[in-house]
């Protein structure tokens, strides 16, 4: 069974029964993390296999589709779909994408909070629905790294000593997470 794609998938010629054999591996295949197919020539024609991965392959974090032919025909779906899809990293950079791939992937990011890098750049989509974009991952980058405070207090109490000192701890990391401060916490595990 392969874990992990370390080599980036290059066809000189990518033909569509290629794009359809891939699409079916990754249906098939929930393990691939990373899939990089940039430089490929993919077009709408080849690209449309892929419109469900988001939706069929929830191991899929990272997929490099750069330096294609892909335009809003194919994409927009593809995007609409990652609404539910476990994809945290996309890059679409150098395709030929407009402002109807841009306006789903805005609805796209607010849909889900793990998208938390997309590439767009050498497309043609119009500054106002990039910056809404910017916007909208710097918002799930800050709620990524807030979905890991709720664990905190059950970490902390599974690897300190319950002693008379642990209530207090407990409070002052309330009030320092209350007040919306980022602090490092450090703590001793004592066996």
């Amino acid at each position: 069974m392969i874990t992990e794609v370390k080599q980036k998938i290059k066809f000189i010629n990518f033909l569509i029964n290629k794009a359809a054999t891939i699409a079916d591996g990754l249906y098939l295949n929930c393990s691939v993390k990373n899939l990089d197919l940039s430089e490929n020539k993919i077009t709408d024609k080849g690209f449309e296999y892929f419109i469900d991965v988001p939706l069929k392959n929830n191991t899929l974090e990272n997929l490099d589709v750069s330096k294609n032919m892909i335009s809003d025909l194919s994409c927009k779906d593809f995007i609409l779909n990652l609404e539910k899809s476990s994809i945290e990293k996309l890059n679409f950079f150098d395709n030929q994408l407009r402002n109807e791939s841009g306006t789903s992937l805005i609805q796209s990011l607010r849909a889900n909070r793990n998208i938390i890098k997309v590439n767009i750049k050498l497309n043609r989509i119009h500054t106002r629905i990039i910056e809404e974009i910017r916007r909208l991952i710097k918002i799930n980058i800050d709620n990524s790294k807030m979905k890991y405070i709720p664990n905190l207090k059950k970490e902390i109490r599974q690897n300190f000593v319950e002693d008379t000192d642990f209530a207090e701890t407990e409070k002052k990391i309330h009030e320092i997470f209350d007040n919306g401060k980022t602090v490092k916490i450090f703590y001793l595990v004592i066996a």
